[in-house]
């Protein structure tokens, strides 16, 4: 597929939160690329600034965080591109963007769906907002995407609040309140945390139904590897606010190339081998503020390379299909950029 027939672009992002203590780089050089149609998958432990990154897409930074640098370039249907990171977050703009041509399932539905309203007033608001201003025709569109998401009885549902739902159907219609104004892009984030592994595997049956009926390309964001394996085609690898190694799910599963991303994958239990203690990746993620100009990796890494990993900062290379960002691949470096002046 072509670079010129992408669906999202994101180039040298960076997002930047402005702290009393220093600069936390949350987002830190990211370069992302959707089609129309696809699934691509961002991984990564917690704090790797997966989560930042697909709000970056649609502003949802809060302050003192912000987006200093880089493209988010949006190709609407009618082939109109828009730079989403030049719109102002509050604009009218984006607000026509935002929930309507690029929809968001947040992580947790029970404190991102309101406990005072229904679940149908919820809907009912975003299709109004966007789409249908006859209350009766966006009932029946609020209707036809709560049964969409398997639910038997939509009008129990759409008079019902949050907290008469269980974990699953709450997923549910969270999941029919971003597709209610159907979208071309879905950004899922952790769609199936805390759920059991039946509804778990519902929940991505439905999503990928979706993708296939409406030609929905779809955003994964998430820490299990078993999810993104049956899920996606390209895989985003993220460390200390940098992606680290991308590739097609089979190469990446079949030849990992950065050490971070082999640590990941032995870390995962196997039915084809039996195994004692599972291997764990030593250590925490540090936090990305005032972080050094070294590889992030470099105190967890079982293959450093001593003054070179802790000196210098990979540059992401092409190795075959994949891009990895390490000195075992490559020996280029990043230069410094003017962020570091407020560091050093």
């Amino acid at each position: 597929m072509s670079q010129s027939d992408f669906k999202l672009k994101i180039e040298n992002l960076k997002t930047f939160f402005f702290l009393d203590e220093g600069i936390l780089k949350a987002v830190n050089n990211v370069d992302i690329i959707l089609y129309p149609g696809e699934s691509i998958g961002i991984i990564g432990e917690s704090g790797c600034g997966k989560t930042i990154t697909v709000q970056s897409i649609l502003n949802l930074i809060q302050d003192p965080g912000m987006i200093v640098e880089g493209k988010i370039i949006y190709n609407q249907s009618n082939n109109n591109q828009i730079d989403l990171a030049g719109i102002d977050k509050n604009s009218l703009e984006m607000r026509k963007i935002r929930g309507n041509e690029i929809s968001f399932i947040f992580q947790e539905p029970m404190t991102s769906l309101s406990p005072v309203h229904t679940i149908g007033s919820q809907i009912l608001e975003k299709i109004k907002l966007h789409q249908e201003k006859n209350k009766k025709l966006a009932k029946q569109k609020a209707l036809e995407k709560l049964e969409l998401v398997g639910f038997s009885n939509p009008q129990q549902i759409f008079e019902s609040y949050a907290f008469n739902l269980s974990g699953g159907m709450r997923q549910r219609a969270m999941i029919a309140m971003a597709l209610s104004c159907d979208p071309s892009i879905l950004i899922a984030d952790e769609p199936t945390t805390a759920l059991d592994v039946t509804i778990q595997a519902q929940i991505l049956d439905l999503i990928e139904n979706i993708k296939k009926e409406f030609n929905t390309s779809i955003i994964y964001i998430t820490h299990d590897l078993g999810v993104i394996a049956e899920t996606v085609e390209r895989i985003y690898v993220m460390y200390m606010g940098k992606v680290v190694e991308s590739g097609s799910v089979k190469d990446i599963f079949s030849n990992p190339l950065h050490p971070y991303t082999k640590s990941l994958l032995k870390s995962i239990p196997r039915i084809d081998l039996e195994i004692d203690k599972l291997e764990t990746i030593e250590g925490n993620v540090p936090i990305p503020l005032n972080p050094p100009w070294h590889c992030g990796f470099y105190n967890r890494c079982p293959e450093a390379i001593g003054g070179k990993c802790d000196k210098y900062l990979p540059i992401l290379s092409n190795i075959k299909q994949q891009q990895v960002r390490c000195f075992l691949y490559s020996e280029n470096k990043e230069e410094k950029d003017e962020w570091e002046q407020f560091i050093e």
